[in-house]
């Protein structure tokens, strides 16, 4: 049967499209897979990075994350056994591992939201599964048994590498990764995540933040347009608050005087 070089042509086309259309809808959400034994671009003091997982407790399979600055240099890590129950470590911090303090989500599809930030010259690391917080430490001679912690964990972090692991058997828990969407009370930007400002508020994955309506104000980090506040409330509990406090200072005032009259 004679086939023609048109034929062809079309025939790789129609190839490419329907890989094109297939990569659209297995990355909907920004999801990359989680390549092994290869450095990758992410930094995490911008922005905190999500891993998806589909390991069952007691599969016994493996989740390795090492961290590194800008120059390759380890800056930590991150190792989880899905033991039963599933166990971490950190690495270089912890000599051993150990049971999450709080129990995981018992749902075997996992998505693990992992955050570095640094406050007042402490590094806290905190470690979120299926929105639930399941490990919030700050770096410490107390929390850590390895010294290491003051020189690695004290890095910028710019580079991630899963590691391939020892052993083929049991698999890599890692499957893909991103990185996480800004939480409710923040906004995205150039530069990450910021807090929005008094008399606004923003849900998951914001880009900007809403005002309260007219007439109402809200803290900073406000979450939803129910953290929003008439403003006479606001001034009449200030106003309480602000009576109640005089009647206090005035009894008192009163009954040092009656003290030193007696």
């Amino acid at each position: 049967m004679y086939i023609s070089r048109w034929m062809i042509l079309a025939f790789f086309l129609a190839q490419l499209a329907v890989t094109i259309v297939s990569a659209d809808e297995d990355d909907p959400s920004g999801w990359v897979e989680a390549r092994h034994n290869i450095l990758l671009d992410f930094d995490l003091e911008k922005s905190p990075l999500q891993i998806k997982t589909d390991s069952a407790d007691g599969s016994k399979h493996q989740m390795d994350l090492a961290l590194f600055d800008d120059d390759e240099n380890d800056a930590g890590g991150l190792f989880i056994d899905f033991s039963s129950p599933p166990s971490y470590k950190l690495y270089s911090c912890m000599e051993s591992m150990a049971e999450f303090p709080s129990t995981l989500p018992a749902d075997a599809n996992k998505v693990w939201t992992i955050t570095l930030a640094t406050e007042e010259d402490k590094r806290r690391f905190v470690i979120n599964c299926n929105n639930k917080e399941v490990l919030n430490v700050i770096l410490s001679d107390t929390t850590c048994s390895n010294s290491k912690w003051k020189t690695d964990w004290t890095k910028r972090v710019t580079l991630i590498y899963f590691e391939p692991g020892a052993e083929i058997d049991p698999p890599r828990a890692a499957d893909f990764y991103r990185e996480a969407p800004c939480l409710a009370g923040n906004y995205e930007t150039e530069s990450g995540c910021q807090q929005c400002g008094e008399n606004t508020y923003s849900g998951n994955g914001a880009s900007s933040c809403s005002s309260c309506p007219d007439g109402k104000t809200s803290t900073a980090g406000s979450t939803s347009e129910a953290d929003c506040e008439e403003v006479e409330k606001q001034k009449y509990s200030g106003a309480v608050f602000n009576s109640l406090s005089g009647i206090i200072m005035t009894l008192t005032f009163l009954l040092t005087l009656l003290i030193c009259h007696c």
